[in-house]
């Protein structure tokens, strides 16, 4: 779920992208719920066995609840509860970076590296922590790194995702102390807290026009 596209794939027990099919979003809740809905019917079989949705936003990923979300606040919806009655099909939610950091530590950049941070850029900015090969919740939602306070000029503190919502290309395409995608400084700022062995961000030193669907850059911490 995305703040731009709705985007769903069939994946084998293997991890192989079978069919992908993509969506408008939008910020009402149950336009959203529905055209997932739709996209789950469009993908669905006798083969699939279960149903996995990364939300943007807090997630308590164990009471499968939607605690707060951005420009998509799904917290007024029993998502898991509305769509696993619609289909027929156990639904597990979680936060969307933690979500796609699970995938590449089990079949991408991450794969055989144990302490990690990641970075996602879309209409937002997500972020998600690995501790010895688990993501790091603390007691439900802990390493939404898009929320992490950054001062750029001395004035008031701002989100790093409210700064990239607003000055998206300026922030990330030519201020490289906020270390998205670029240099080091913000980086250095989670390493003394979690000292992780990669970094992954999506790569490139710009903002690309295609925001999603992007490759990761695993940068290995020495």
């Amino acid at each position: 779920i995305g703040g731009t596209n709705l985007r769903a794939a069939l994946i084998s027990g293997s991890g192989e992208i079978l069919r992908r099919i993509s969506e408008n979003s939008g910020p009402d809740p149950e336009l959203v719920l529905g055209r997932i809905a739709d996209m789950v019917h469009r993908l669905d079989g006798p083969e699939v066995a279960a149903i996995g949705v990364g939300v943007p936003g807090r997630v308590d990923a164990r009471r499968r609840a939607v605690l707060s979300g951005g420009y998509v606040d799904l917290a007024s919806v029993a998502l898991a509860q509305r769509l696993e009655s619609m289909a027929g099909k156990p639904v597990t939610i979680d936060n969307d970076c933690n979500m796609a950091l699970q995938a590449e530590m089990a079949k991408g950049a991450a794969t055989g590296h144990d302490n990690i941070v990641m970075f996602t850029i879309g209409t937002g900015i997500g972020g998600a922590v690995a501790e010895g090969g688990r993501i790091v919740r603390g007691r439900a939602t802990a390493g939404q790194l898009g929320h992490i306070g950054v001062d750029l000029d001395g004035g008031r503190a701002h989100f790093l995702e409210e700064l990239f919502q607003v000055h998206a290309r300026p922030v990330l395409g030519h201020r490289g102390d906020l270390a998205v995608g670029g240099s080091a400084h913000l980086g250095n700022h989670f390493r003394c807290v979690v000292d992780d062995d990669l970094a992954l961000h999506p790569g490139g030193r710009n903002l690309p026009d295609e925001r999603f669907g992007i490759d990761f850059l695993a940068v290995e911490i020495e």
